[in-house]
């Protein structure tokens, strides 16, 4: 974790991941790319905040929560919003599906 909040101390690091978030972001207006790059701090913030709670949370590897997204929640995820993913594997951990 600390290793990835170092990561979000970087202007570089945050524009990348706002333009793997959002495609055309380099063609935005200066307003909404900064709109962009407060949300991504913002997730960072609340995935940091969240982190201690779910530190004992087995572990489990990609292909099988990839699998047990797209089962279970196949109809209802969104694509175009990649935080659709991120919720529902939150969820899936509180409801103890994994």
């Amino acid at each position: 974790m600390e290793n990835l909040k170092n990561r979000f101390n970087s202007e570089n690091f945050i524009n990348n991941v706002c333009l793997s978030y959002t495609h055309d972001f380099g063609l935005l207006s200066q307003e909404k790319q900064e709109q962009i790059r407060f949300e991504c701090k913002q997730w960072m913030n609340s995935i940091e905040n969240n982190w201690p709670y779910f530190k004992d949370v087995p572990s489990i590897k990609d292909d099988e929560l990839r699998t047990l997204i797209w089962e279970d929640w196949e109809s209802e995820i969104k694509e175009s919003d990649p935080r659709e993913m991120v919720f529902k594997y939150m969820k899936m951990i509180r409801d103890n599906k994994i």
